[in-house]
């Protein structure tokens, strides 16, 4: 139910602004095109409605939702081009909430949390999805009764029409035959006739009747436009489009441009018939207007919003000004479109139709991402120019000739050109030129230039693995905008690491030191930092490095670099943690960190000392804010476009989860994963320690039943093979195993504990 409200939601907001869009402007032509024929303002309407039926995403590069994108671009680049100057002297605040901010203490900015409520722990469904799926609950019902209502209606005409006997007369067929002729009509129409006073009407899409009264069959004056008008009809297919009017004034029927333009179109398909009418040579527009006027005697209340059916005549108002137009004899006659209403109809439904402002997600590539989103195309740039001239100066103070293709190696970056430096972006280290500058400079500059280098393919690959996507700035906006000035930020995964460590280089002097915290057991990444960073931040020495391998030396490979990069991650945090403060974003939080990290935003904030247990006004902050985070994302085209990003959103959730499960906060923890669960719904990790959460607390069966329904989803969606950072077959290969035999193990060690 959640899953559908969701996707009513999404589809009906797409749509709705869609073709308001389309109406506005159909309604500005039509106004224009009011002298114009009946039957060219009647397509110029039905193009409305077609929209409706049309998927949302719909995109041409000719239509207009490509120009309405391209304006946006312009003026978000224009936006991006005026807020760079800022960089500098502005801290970035979080823009995806449109926070406010307030000042605490210490002068630092912190956003002010929404006040809606914190969802429940227990919910499956998304946090803020509520009131949709009550919106989608009321929209289903009222439709459902106009529907009812609608067949109710019909059931009873069609009982109604049973009472219809065929005609028989003679000269009545020859007069049908004779009608159909003359419109070219082929198929069968069958002739019927009511005792009772009525319109005469066209009943039926597939197998068309004519049903008239009684008493037309004694007036062969009136009975032969009344004929003619409702061939015409059959002619204009106009049955079949006021079926598609009925299904979707039901469907729409709380947007008030659908029945403004239903109501225009049943008024214009009339007069097109009436011009049909009077383009035959045998008709008088007396003898027409008299027709009219005689059939208006019987009942016609019937005939209004039932499918498939027409008449001549529906009610007195709309009859007056129609027998006003049919004695007109000023008028000039247009029964038909034309070839130049024709290419008219087809150029207007060409631009208008297609009014998505981007591709379909997934069929562009994303390098082409960077063509649409130019602003994160100027900041990597912006970023890549930074670091080359921070090397250059970095040789000049040292007195080291650079190679004359060095330069070149930042500009590969640009496009992670591999093949023009002769290895993959992970392997920049061995580019032969790295032989030339260390016969010149001592090993430590060669280090920091080599790390500086590195800096930059590793930003230009993060930027990658997100596609350029425009939501990149938002999740450095959202990240930066939380940091107070003259604090260290411990980025702990690559977005985490080398998108903000980008965007807080391109302001000009950083104000916040960005740190890799599983790097720092690396002597050539401590060197690039202490070129980089502040000069009283207490960096580890390479003896405390070496130490760590000392005390480590019996644990196996993988085992011992984690406890080398705990080690020296917690000894940092000591040397500076009175000096600073700290803050946390990770997407697998070492054991230590969790007695001193609270949630702080998007990320987390480490406290000097450790927390018995976490501030209840933080926690309810935190969940009141992640309760509209994800609301946004998850209405946000740009989030369901970009793997990347709905791992890195996810992953943050994540490492807050963990936190609360350490403090004893089971309800706050799930409903932390279950957030993170719909941001990427296909991440093994977090249905891992989501369902190891609920074993711990002893819901097992729910443990297991999550992990079933995850291992259902990851077998049969090909979303897996969506993970950022993997490119070869064999790396996807490779990534799916090894998670669904992590899935299964679980799952086999919980059916034990039941056991």
């Amino acid at each position: 139910m959640h899953e559908a409200a969701a996707f009513w939601w999404r589809y009906t907001r797409a749509m709705a602004w869609q073709s308001s869009v389309v109406l506005l402007i159909v309604g500005m032509l039509y106004v224009l095109c009011r002298k114009r024929s009946a039957a060219f303002r009647h397509c110029l309407l039905c193009l409305a409605l077609v929209k409706l039926l049309l998927p949302p995403g719909l995109y041409s590069s000719v239509g207009f939702g490509h120009w309405l994108g391209r304006a946006h671009e312009r003026i978000t680049e224009e936006r991006f081009v005026a807020a760079r100057s800022h960089l500098a002297s502005e801290p970035l605040v979080p823009d995806l909430l449109v926070m406010a901010t307030r000042t605490n203490r210490i002068g630092a900015t912190r956003p002010a949390w929404p006040s809606a409520p914190p969802p429940s722990a227990r919910s499956e469904r998304p946090a803020g999805h509520g009131h949709r799926t009550i919106l989608f609950g009321a929209w289903l019902a009222i439709s459902m009764l106009f529907a009812l209502g609608i067949a109710v209606r019909a059931w009873r005409m069609l009982g109604w029409l049973r009472q219809a006997t065929p005609v028989r007369d003679p000269r009545i067929v020859a007069l049908l035959g004779e009608c159909r002729r003359e419109l070219g009509i082929r198929r069968g129409v069958r002739l019927a006739v009511l005792p009772g006073p009525i319109s005469p009407m066209l009943h039926g899409v597939v197998h068309p009747t004519i049903v008239i009264p009684r008493t037309l069959t004694f007036k062969p004056q009136l009975l032969r436009p009344a004929l003619l008008h409702e061939l015409a009809h059959l002619r204009r297919a106009d049955p079949l489009v006021n079926v598609l009017q009925v299904v979707l004034q039901v469907l729409w029927f709380f947007h008030p441009g659908v029945w403004l333009a239903n109501r225009l179109i049943r008024r214009d398909r009339e007069e097109a018939c009436d011009d049909v009418v009077l383009g035959s040579p045998c008709i008088e527009a007396k003898d027409y207007a008299r027709c009219i006027l005689d059939v208006l005697r019987g009942d016609t209340r019937h005939c209004r919003m039932l499918p498939g059916l027409l008449a001549v005549a529906q009610s007195f108002r709309r009859a007056r000004a129609r027998i006003v137009r049919i004695l007109d004899t000023r008028r000039v006659l247009a029964a038909r479109l034309g070839l130049c209403g024709i290419v008219t109809l087809a150029a207007l439904g060409t631009f208008l139709l297609p009014t998505a402002t981007t591709q379909a997600p997934g069929k562009p590539k994303q390098r082409a991402d960077s063509e649409r989103c130019p602003q994160v195309r100027a900041a990597l740039e912006a970023f890549s120019a930074h670091k080359r001239a921070q090397a250059a100066a970095i040789a000049a103070e040292r007195a080291v000739a650079l190679p004359a293709d060095f330069e070149t190696v930042f500009d590969n970056a640009l496009t992670l050109d591999a093949a023009a430096t002769g290895a993959p972006p992970d392997r920049v280290v061995h580019w032969p030129g790295w032989r030339e500058i260390a016969g010149l400079a001592e090993p430590a500059t060669t280090s920091v230039l080599r790390q500086t280098v590195l800096e930059t393919w590793q930003t230009a690959a993060e930027f990658e693995a997100w596609g350029s996507n425009s939501l990149l700035l938002t999740y450095a906006e959202n990240i930066l905008g939380c940091l107070p000035e003259n604090s260290i930020y411990l980025g702990g995964s690559d977005p985490g690491r080398f998108v903000i460590g980008a965007f807080n280089e391109l302001r000009g002097a950083p104000r916040v030191t960005v740190i890799g915290p599983s790097a720092l057991s690396d002597p050539a990444y401590l060197a690039y930092l202490r070129e980089t960073c502040r000069a009283d931040v207490r960096l580890p020495e390479l003896a405390d490095i070496a130490q760590a391998r000392k005390q480590t030396a019996g644990l196996a490979a993988t085992a011992r670099a984690l406890a080398i990069h705990d080690r020296i991650g917690r000894q940092f945090f000591e040397h500076n943690k009175h000096r600073y403060a700290f803050f946390v974003e990770e997407g697998h939080v070492a054991d230590w960190m969790y007695p001193y990290l609270m949630p702080h935003g998007p990320i987390l904030k480490m406290s000097p000392t450790p927390l018995a247990e976490l501030p209840p006004e933080r926690v309810a902050e935190d969940m009141r804010f992640w309760h509209t985070y994800c609301s946004r994302l998850l209405d946000d085209p740009r989030f369901a476009a970009c793997p990347a990003a709905r791992h890195a959103f996810a992953k943050l959730r994540t490492a807050i989860a963990g936190v609360y499960a350490h403090h004893g906060l089971h309800k706050q923890a799930e409903t932390a994963f279950l957030q993170a669960r719909k941001l990427a719904p296909l991440a093994p990790e977090i249905a891992l320690r989501l369902a190891r959460l609920r074993a711990d607390n002893g819901r097992v069966q729910d443990a297991e039943q999550g992990l079933r329904s995850f291992l259902e989803r990851f077998r049969t969606s090909a979303a897996q093979l969506e993970h950022p950072r993997l490119g070869t077959p064999q790396e996807q290969r490779r990534y799916r195993h090894t998670a669904l035999a992590a899935v299964r193990r679980l799952l086999r060690n919980l059916k034990q504990t039941t056991g």
